[in-house]
């Protein structure tokens, strides 16, 4: 089995890189998007930072309130 250090990482997606940009773009902190939008930050902090992907209602309700679009999630950066 490899060790921890010799997984790939995975890049984030398209999603993730552009979830971060609006979240500059409107001055917003992961805690206080999360806070504002009541969504779990650890979940989000997980589709940032390419661990996960988020369901397609969550990518739903993530377009509706920021405008990343939903397939985005599914390219690669």
């Amino acid at each position: 089995m490899p060790k921890k250090s010799e997984y790939k990482i995975r890049p984030p997606s398209r999603g993730g890189v552009m979830l971060r940009m609006w979240m500059q773009r409107q001055n917003h902190s992961l805690r206080s998007m999360c806070s504002e939008m009541d969504w779990n930050p650890t979940s989000i902090h997980s589709y940032i930072a390419g661990e996960k992907k988020p369901s397609l209602g969550m990518a739903h309700e993530i377009f509706r309130r920021t405008g990343v679009p939903m397939n985005a999630w599914l390219e690669d950066n």
